[in-house]
């Protein structure tokens, strides 16, 4: 290494001594040197070319630097400093080629690129070889829907139980993010439970097809999140007395109608969605209740016709958190179609048939 030492010191020597007019030949040669002799160099030599290339590689153009950059990234030995400032560089050009292939950057430096960069930027980030929870947990806050696709595909990607919450969170509405988290071996189990509560049901058809062995678990997962929601709204700790009082005081008052229902429903308010469906059903609250849990709907579609309800409001009555899981689109467009076949005269048959047998 003494003759590279030498040429080493001749260049730093040269740069104290004033302009140079070709910087970015400087440093392309000075990088030749370095990749010819890497595998064989100590660390204060290696911190030697970090303090010559430093000391070039701000003064020299964009282009310079991303060949730099494409040149150093994949050498396990690259000079420390060098790299993070690479890393850090404005330009996507330089810094994206460092970001997905270096080894030598920390996570203090990804983390300082994470926050502060370009999606470009987080992007290169998210396809790492690895990636720890600090990082991610940046990426997932910031990152675009590129980024969160591709740190969602990223199997060796950890995420922090609040980066996961995130995660889960963002790919709501989103199919293919909602379809590529659902993949993921490392989710928790009641996170999968809330992806596919929220999921829609294109995507819950794709996640049972392609992890058959997980289908039960998905289907018992829906379940499972909607008794969670539901027994947290049960469980809330609210006065039932001043609900039904609140609610039979509209109904006296002949404001308990379609208008008022689906205010109800729209607002989560599921005790006023039961004792307003008692209330002008003339059916007593048990009844509701049971009403309210059937899969089908069926008994909810026959209330909803009888008294008048308008599908909107049926819909919305079906999304409630109720000790069933909330309906599919799929179901709810069958359950719309037998909406619209019921006679508003055979249900009020069927409602009469309820009353008289309760």
């Amino acid at each position: 290494m003494t003759v590279s030492r030498t040429v080493l010191t001749e260049v730093q020597e040269a740069v104290a001594a004033g302009p140079i007019a070709d910087r970015g030949g400087l440093v392309r040669h000075v990088t030749d040197l370095f990749l010819v002799n890497a595998a064989a160099l100590a660390d204060d030599e290696i911190a030697l070319f970090d303090d010559v290339l430093n000391g070039l590689v701000c003064e020299i153009d964009s282009a310079a630097r991303a060949l730099l950059a494409l040149r150093l990234a994949p050498v396990e030995n690259a000079p420390l400093r060098l790299m993070s400032a690479l890393a850090l560089d404005d330009e996507p050009d330089v810094a994206c080629p460092v970001l997905v292939q270096s080894g030598r950057l920390d996570d203090s430096t990804l983390v300082t690129a994470a926050r502060l960069k370009s999606h470009e930027h987080l992007f290169a980030i998210s396809q790492r070889a690895s990636l720890s929870e600090a990082v991610t947990d940046v990426l997932v806050e910031r990152g675009d829907a590129q980024v969160l696709l591709s740190i969602a595909k990223n199997a060796a990607a950890r995420f922090s139980p609040c980066g996961f919450e995130r995660l889960v969170s963002r790919a709501e509405g989103d199919d293919a993010l909602a379809e590529r988290v659902g993949r993921r071996r490392d989710i928790p189990a009641r996170l999968l439970a809330r992806l596919i509560e929220t999921a829609s049901e294109r995507v819950r058809a794709r996640l049972e097809a392609e992890m058959p062995h997980a289908a039960r678990a998905i289907r018992q997962a829906v379940q499972d999140a909607a008794a969670h929601v539901a027994a947290r709204h049960e469980g809330e700790g609210r006065d039932a007395e001043a609900v039904r009082a609140s609610v039979e005081r509209l109904h006296q008052q002949g404001e308990l109608d379609d208008a008022q229902i689906r205010s109800f429903a729209e607002d989560g308010l599921l005790e006023e969605v039961k004792v307003a469906l008692a209330l002008i059903s003339e059916l007593p609250a048990p009844f509701i209740e049971q009403a309210l849990k059937q899969e089908s709907g069926e008994t909810l579609l026959v209330i909803a016709r009888a008294t008048g309800l308008a599908w909107s409001t049926v819909k919305l009555i079906l999304r409630l958190p109720i000790w069933r899981r909330p309906a599919t689109a799929g179901e709810i467009r069958h359950c719309l179609a037998r909406y619209e076949k019921l006679a508003r005269a055979t249900a009020s048959d069927i409602m009469r048939f309820y009353r008289a047998r309760l």
